[in-house]
């Protein structure tokens, strides 16, 4: 209904990135494509590029072409903070995805030291931001290990502890776990 865009037809990045976890959690590719065509051209930041490249990770992400996700990611440089955030996450996600621990780890430390050492890493509310890094890369940790063992009663249990959470990209999260309960 367009009700996405401000009144003058304008749209910041920082509003447009985070409906696209809406559609990765409903698993709705076409409408993220739709979506992404549709008020791309909206946008009127000077992250406008990179939102536009993040878009084209997402589908690539929900299209299970990692490495050509990880190849795009590479090429964003977000000004925002908050966006730059947003980028690492996915980043532990693809990682997940490819099977690739030690990528993943890595990738983990470079988001702990982003968050450590940024402008803003003297600011009260960034506690809050390493917390949730740390739950979300936390859990991602534990998919590898339970897709590793197999464990059935430990898998059971990370999915009820993912539907009492209140972690970012949930959706995801249980599907990765229902993933896990079938045999390889």
């Amino acid at each position: 209904n367009n009700l996405v865009v401000e009144r003058n037809n304008h749209l910041n990045s920082h509003q447009f990135i985070p409906w696209m976890f809406l559609f990765l959690d409903e698993n709705k590719l076409p409408d993220l494509e739709e979506y992404i065509s549709t008020y791309g051209k909206y946008l009127t930041d000077e992250d406008k590029d990179s939102s536009i490249k993040f878009g084209k990770v997402m589908v690539l992400f929900m299209n299970s072409e990692f490495h050509k996700a990880l190849s795009v990611l590479s090429k964003i440089n977000f000004k925002l903070s908050t966006l730059k955030i947003i980028l690492r996450k996915i980043t532990l996600m693809i990682y997940y995805e490819l099977n690739d621990y030690e990528g993943f780890i890595m990738s983990f430390d470079s988001y702990k030291h982003f968050l450590g050492y940024g402008n803003w890493a003297k600011k009260e509310w960034i506690d809050f931001y390493i917390k949730k890094a740390k739950n979300f890369a936390g859990i991602i940790d534990k998919l590898f290990k339970l897709r590793e063992s197999g464990n059935k009663i430990e898998i059971e249990l990370c999915k009820k502890e993912l539907e009492e959470s209140g972690i970012d990209n949930k959706k995801w999260f249980l599907r990765k776990v229902e993933e896990l309960k079938k045999p390889a």
